[in-house]
This record gives C-alpha cells, sequence and structure tokens, in this order.
C-alpha cells in the first residue's frame, strides 16, 4: 500500500494518517507495539506521559485505540488538555485537519475521509481547524473540535450525546460561544 506521499504504508506516519483520518483501531495497535514492544506497555507509558506531561488527572487508558473497556475512562477536560498538548506538535497539528487523503495499493484504491462533519466541510464552520469523532455504544457519540480566530484557539469536547445531529449542535454552540 501506498499513501497519498507515495511512501508503503508501513511506515509510522502513515499507521498515524490511518489512525487519525479513519480511525484505524489496527493501526493504533500496531503502533503500540512497534514505539513500545507491546500494547500493555504501551498504555502504561501512555498513561504516565499524559499525567506527568499532558496534565491530566480523570483518565485512564487500558487499550491504544480507545475502544470500550470498562477501566478505560476519561473526562472532557482531560480530552480538551490532552488535544491541546497534542496541538503543540506540528505533524499531529496537520494530521488532525486533513479532510480526505488517497490511499492506495496493489490491490485497492481509495479515498480515506475524516468522519467530522465540520472538518470535512459538510457543516461549515471555517474556524475549525481539526477533529476527531467517536463512538462506541457505551459512551455514544464523542467529538473533539479544534478552532481559531484571531487570537483565540478553543478545543471543544462533547461527549456521550445520544445522536450525531445533537453533537454537533453542541459543539457548534460552544464555538460560537468561544469565539
Amino acid at each position: 500500500m501506498k499513501a497519498s506521499n507515495g511512501t508503503p504504508n508501513s511506515t509510522l506516519p502513515t499507521l498515524l494518517e490511518g489512525l487519525l483520518i479513519n480511525s484505524g483501531n489496527d493501526a493504533a495497535v500496531a503502533i503500540a507495539e512497534h514505539v513500545a514492544g507491546s500494547e500493555d506497555e504501551f498504555v502504561d507509558k501512555l498513561n504516565t506521559f499524559l499525567k506527568e506531561k499532558a496534565g491530566v488527572e480523570h483518565t485512564h487508558f487500558t487499550n491504544a485505540h480507545g475502544l470500550f473497556d470498562k477501566n478505560h475512562y476519561t473526562t472532557a477536560k482531560d480530552m480538551a488538555e490532552i488535544t491541546r498538548y497534542a496541538m503543540q506538535n506540528d505533524t499531529f497539528r496537520s494530521l488532525f485537519g486533513i479532510q480526505s487523503m488517497d490511499w492506495s495499493s496493489e490491490s485497492w484504491d481509495t479515498t480515506l475521509y475524516n468522519a467530522h462533519k465540520m472538518v470535512k466541510g459538510e457543516l461549515p464552520y471555517p474556524e475549525v481547524t481539526g477533529g476527531k469523532n467517536g463512538f462506541v455504544d457505551e459512551s455514544r457519540h464523542t467529538l473533539v473540535t479544534t478552532a481559531e480566530k484571531d487570537d483565540v484557539s478553543l478545543v471543544v469536547v462533547t461527549m456521550k450525546a445520544q445522536s450525531k445531529p445533537a453533537i454537533y449542535d453542541d459543539t457548534k454552540k460552544l464555538l460560537d460561544y468561544g469565539l
């Protein structure tokens, strides 16, 4: 496989693209194993890193991809702090704002689309600079959105919405208020 830049899809940057644009849970596990030797070791290091570097207080991850586990938890505030910290990294910042990316291999050609409706322009909001959506039955809809206007940079985190329209409506109201 090759990413849009023509590099083989076995590189860490390509795995990050698949993870952030297409919610590639398999990419999350591959990254964890590459970075720390195992997913368990990665999660231990991640939890320590987030407390010490990102300043989170109420987050505990049990896997690399964020799918439900009864011992996996976070708060909207912690997710905002994690995102704020990550946005300081230029690579993350650029990946977080990608609308779509061509993806091809010998047997598969497609385009990966960011499913965040404000990022991909389906629900236009020009100040939005990036975002990630998520859904699992137990947690319902989650949306992390970044936006900038003039000298204001925001991270909006909405969690446990019962529908996609509700989560985008709440996010828009928070962005309108904050900007």
